[in-house]
């Protein structure tokens, strides 16, 4: 059973100066949704070693969240 993607927000910040390509630097982001594009972008971004924050509604998936990314989740 599939459902629909909800929205994801995603913002960005450099924590280095501007490097040739995105992965020779980390990126504090944050990310607001944690439907199934939001937790994607999170888990791929982690393994990239970038700062997450992982902002979502439903507290009991966030708690959830929190415990399975190294991320972190609000």
């Amino acid at each position: 059973l599939m459902q629909a993607a909800r929205e994801a927000w995603i913002l960005l910040a450099r924590t280095h100066p501007p490097a040739r390509t995105m992965r020779e630097s980390s990126m504090n982001i944050i990310i607001v949704g944690a439907g199934s594009i939001g937790l994607h972008m999170a888990r791929t971004l982690s393994e990239e070693e970038h700062s997450i924050c992982l902002i979502e509604h439903d507290e009991k998936l966030a708690a959830d969240l929190n415990e399975q990314l190294d991320s972190r989740v609000i």
